[in-house]
């Protein structure tokens, strides 16, 4: 009689994908790190074609890097920098743009945004990224610098005011910035405010050509009006 062949033993069945799992874990560890291999290259290369002041080939490495590291917030913030050096400002504000959503607590990113939108014409977006960079970082002097500047360059001499008052701060004797409220409170017809700022410039760096301009151009404003 013809007997039924006996079931394998349960060892040659078993369905488990331990060694599989392995194999696929292994394999995509080694794809991580010739990534990374790539993306280091590619970055060195970029240094090296920038020193080189082939700004360009340096910008197509850079790409290169951010396409097999999208997620790295540095690469997207140095493409931006290169395009804007390179006067592409809308390709600089895309690359900061990618690297504010990948760290959007860094307040010097926020600040090369809206330096870009400065460039584009685009006022009320390069206002709303300097801001924004302001209620990040309150005591970051280059940020409250630039804001600033640009809010003063925008005629918004109020808001200006305001950062550059919190800006000194910290720095009650910056030059740049007692001139730069000085303008400010004489934009806002405050001639007594601007005249005191011109003169304490004036007291800290007597042969200060600007402000003593500035603060004739009161006084001579102040007889005008007699």
């Amino acid at each position: 009689m013809q007997t039924v062949a006996a079931l394998p033993a349960a060892a040659e069945t078993d369905l488990s994908t331990g060694p599989l799992l392995t194999s696929l874990g292994s394999a995509t560890e080694s794809a991580a790190q010739e990534l990374a291999a790539i993306r280091d290259r590619c970055l060195v290369w970029a240094d090296q074609w920038y020193a080189a002041g082939e700004l360009v080939v340096a910008r197509n490495f850079l790409q290169h890097a951010a396409e097999v590291a999208p997620d790295i917030s540095a690469i997207w913030v140095a493409l931006g920098s290169l395009d804007y050096e390179l006067g592409e400002y809308e390709s600089a504000a895309r690359s900061f743009n990618r690297a504010a959503r990948l760290a959007p607590q860094t307040p010097r990113i926020y600040v090369q945004l809206g330096l870009a939108h400065q460039q584009l014409k685009h006022g009320e977006e390069a206002e709303a990224c300097f801001l924004h960079a302001v209620a990040l970082a309150p005591h970051d002097l280059l940020v409250l610098r630039l804001a600033a500047k640009h809010l003063l360059s925008d005629g918004n001499f109020a808001v200006a005011r305001e950062v550059i008052e919190t800006a000194l701060l910290d720095q009650p004797n910056d030059l740049d910035l007692l001139l730069q409220l000085g303008v400010c409170c004489y934009r806002m017809e405050e001639p007594t405010a601007a005249r005191a700022c011109f003169e304490r410039v004036l007291q800290l760096a007597p042969n200060h050509e600007l402000a003593r301009e500035n603060l004739s151009a009161i006084e001579l404003a102040a007889v005008g009006q007699q």
